[in-house]
């Protein structure tokens, strides 16, 4: 569901990466010198970001933990992240 995804997914980091692939120089720069912001949104589920990372957009990447996840999109309140994607369920 979207809005399941929405909750455990970083939306605005995937399209910003989708959307690189007529910008090279800026391709590189984030694998240089951001490696971990695009590592960060592949474990999120970006495919766009795997495939920046040189993988199939079927391969397996590690997942981002609850207590990231919560960190990432709820200031830290776990609570909050798993009653909102239980809710989706």
């Amino acid at each position: 569901m979207t809005e399941c995804a929405s909750v455990t997914y970083d939306n605005l980091g995937h399209a910003t990466i989708a959307r690189l692939h007529r910008f090279p120089k800026w391709k590189s720069y984030l694998l240089t010198e951001r490696r971990e912001l695009v590592e960060q949104v592949a474990s999120t589920g970006s495919w766009a970001a795997k495939e920046l990372l040189g993988l199939k957009i079927e391969d397996e990447f590690p997942r981002m933990k609850d207590d990231q996840l919560a960190d990432r999109f709820f200031l830290g309140d776990i609570d909050t992240l798993r009653a909102i994607r239980s809710g989706y369920s």
